[in-house]
């Protein structure tokens, strides 16, 4: 396996407190970054619409269609939580293309996963846990 590398820039004091804490806990500082991602909690910021410059605000509306071809075969997955961008103004309602690149490549996963493991396609997936490492 050839492995990738999340470079993050840290002063010398941050490092050490990195070190630190890991140590404390007994956790490699891989363990400690995986951890801290499962366990964040954010904010989506209000962000501007790309259609009518009213304030946009994220909401969990309704499910997410995603299609990819499997094999030959299209295959419909449908992404539950998923966080599309809402305009209380216009009513646009939109996707984060970051975002959905993102998602994208972790579906791609989920499916490799389950032919490796001889498991059927996944027909929902839960974007709160494709978050999760």
């Amino acid at each position: 396996m050839t492995e990738k590398y999340l470079v993050v820039q840290l002063d010398e004091r941050e490092k050490t407190i990195a070190k630190l804490k890991a140590s404390l806990y007994a956790l490699s500082i891989d363990e400690m970054v995986k951890q801290s991602v499962n366990d964040m909690q954010g904010s989506v910021p209000t962000i501007t619409c790309s259609y009518c410059n009213g304030q946009t605000t994220v909401t969990r509306k309704k499910p997410k269609q995603h299609t990819e071809i499997v094999c030959g075969k299209e295959q419909v997955i449908q992404i539950i939580n998923y966080p599309q961008n809402y305009c209380e103004v216009c009513d646009a309602e939109y996707d984060d293309m970051d975002v959905s690149i993102h998602l994208k490549k972790l579906i791609k996963f989920e499916i490799l996963k389950s032919i490796r493991l001889e498991q059927p396609l996944p027909e929902e997936l839960d974007f709160e846990e494709l978050l999760k490492m």
